[in-house]
């Protein structure tokens, strides 16, 4: 396996690349614990300087972002002989 690395330069200039077309997600500091330590989560980035990659852990996976927390997987409606069942469009 061949392995590269990419320059902070190189990388800015990904990433702004990205954001032109792109909904970019990334960490960003939203608050802070008890102890005045910076709170990070996965959100939506509107520039490179809101991706702070010296993060140490967030308060939440990034699937939180890309998968709902509730999901209505079918719905029913009881009737007079049985029930009706549909799934969301």
């Amino acid at each position: 396996m061949l392995f590269r690395t990419i320059t902070k330069e190189n990388f800015k200039k990904m990433v702004e690349d990205l954001m032109e077309e792109n909904e970019v997600i990334g960490p960003k500091s939203r608050d802070r614990d008890k102890e005045g330590n910076k709170i990070y989560r996965f959100l939506k980035l509107n520039s490179f300087d809101e991706l702070e990659m010296d993060y140490t852990r967030s308060y939440s996976s990034p699937k939180n972002y890309f998968l709902p927390f509730k999901e209505d997987l079918a719905t029913y409606r009881l009737e007079d002989k049985g029930c009706a069942i549909s799934t969301p469009s």
